[in-house]
């Protein structure tokens, strides 16, 4: 085993992605290069390459599993929203500050959370909220997590 390549290789693709002081990143693309290594990429162009691949393939995968967990979150926490504020056991208020602090999301909750935002933004406080404006807001906020 030539552990200067297989140590070279590891400090370009640590310094690349930025993951020189991230113990469990580094251990992982260490871990990726050995096996690499006993699959027989031997060459240390070759193990750069192929290794990058693959890194960049579980950075991508990785990033997509994020992105579902959010999503995750924000349908439970809307649906959570919407059946409190309903229900009264939320004020209008506290809706508004949430749905105008909501993130940005991947389409089509784009489109809905921006939605909800600027409606909220546009409505601004009020004390007494008028029916059509708390049907409104629910309609909204329904929309977001709806299929």
């Amino acid at each position: 085993m030539n552990v200067a390549a297989i140590n070279s290789v590891l400090k370009i693709l640590c310094r690349e992605n930025g993951i020189e002081r991230d113990r469990k990143a580094v251990m992982q693309v260490s871990v990726l290069l050995l096996s690499l290594w006993k699959q027989g990429v031997h060459d240390q162009s070759e193990l750069e390459r192929v290794a990058r691949e693959k890194w960049l393939e579980a950075m991508s995968i990785e990033s997509t599993r994020l992105v579902m967990n959010s999503i995750a979150d924000l349908l439970a926490s809307a649906r959570t929203v919407h059946d409190r504020y309903r229900t009264g056991r939320m004020e209008r208020e506290t809706v508004r500050e949430w749905a105008m602090r909501l993130g940005s999301y991947p389409a089509p909750h784009c489109d809905r959370v921006k939605e909800a935002a600027d409606w909220f933004r546009s409505n601004s406080k009020e004390e007494a909220v008028p029916d059509e404006t708390r049907l409104s807001d629910l309609k909204r906020l329904a929309a977001i997590f709806a299929a």
